[in-house]
């Protein structure tokens, strides 16, 4: 499994003195910014725990401004339910064609929902130690499995952009992923078919830049994938809110052909008759 520079490492240690009985201790490593390692593991946390976000229809993850670093903070009610609290909900941007930072831009709103009276059972602090970020906290038993292992495999996805699928659904994540796939489509193939299909997994991921899916178009018109290209073209006029950009791609939607297959056969009929011109102008 390749280790992109971000890899982590994640250890959970059970059973120490100081911790209530029961309790674990999350301690992380990565090389990833403190923002972004916020951003992923608080999506984590609201992923594992579906109904913890009181306002899961708000783009981000809810966390709490700590210093120059995040808490992700979960209450109790008297019910046994979690609840997620905090002042902020920070998110991932959605990445471009050629992305030139490293890392995505994460997006911090703040978040008036997240207020809850008392101390919170849980908190995770994420903090930035110079070479990386530190994820640390305290986990209930109940909650130190699922908890930590969406924590562990959500940052080890981001460190890996190779090992990410087109099935993610926590949007932190995806856009990090998609940034980063867009960063290893962005360098030279010798094959074309590796950037077609990084490309491909990033949109799927997220990527909803009108470059992103015009690249894709004009990959998919040279390999004779006639229909595919006129989805992302739809795509990108879908995508985009420059008037002359979304003119561009209704031009390229009105002059592309959609018929594909039957497109080919009459070609190869051509050549086959000897019309060379004609085939070669299909």
């Amino acid at each position: 499994m390749r280790r992109g520079p971000g890899f982590l490492l994640v250890v959970l240690l059970a059973g120490c003195a100081a911790l209530p009985p029961g309790s674990e201790r999350l301690v992380a490593t990565s090389g990833m910014p403190v923002d972004l390692v916020a951003a992923i593991a608080a999506g984590a946390v609201a992923r594992a725990l579906p109904f913890a976000d009181p306002t899961p229809q708000f783009a981000g993850a809810p966390v709490r401004r700590d210093g120059d670093g995040w808490r992700i903070e979960l209450f109790v009610d008297r019910a046994g339910r979690w609840h997620l609290g905090g002042d902020h909900r920070l998110g991932v941007a959605a990445p471009g064609l050629m992305p030139a930072a490293a890392w995505p831009t994460t997006v911090a709103r703040p978040w008036l929902h997240g207020a809850f009276r008392g101390r919170p059972a849980v908190v995770l602090t994420i903090a930035s130690t110079g070479p990386g970020t530190l994820v640390q906290g305290e986990l209930p038993a109940e909650l130190a499995l699922r908890l930590g292992t969406a924590v562990r495999d959500n940052l080890a996805l981001a460190a890996d952009p190779g090992s990410a699928s087109g099935g993610l659904d926590e949007p932190n994540l995806a856009r990090t992923c998609a940034h980063r796939l867009l960063q290893l489509a962005a360098r030279p193939h010798p094959a074309g078919d590796r950037e077609l299909a990084l490309l491909r997994t990033a949109q799927r991921l997220g990527a909803d830049d009108p470059a992103v899916h015009r690249r894709l178009a004009a990959l998919e018109r040279q390999r004779g994938r006639l229909r595919a290209a006129r989805d992302a073209e739809w795509l990108a006029l879908l995508a985009s809110s420059d008037p002359e950009q979304r003119a561009d791609a209704a031009a390229a939607l009105a002059a592309a052909p959609t018929d594909g297959p039957s497109l080919r056969r009459r070609a190869a009929t051509a050549l086959a008759r000897g019309e060379h011109a004609a085939g070669a102008g299909m």
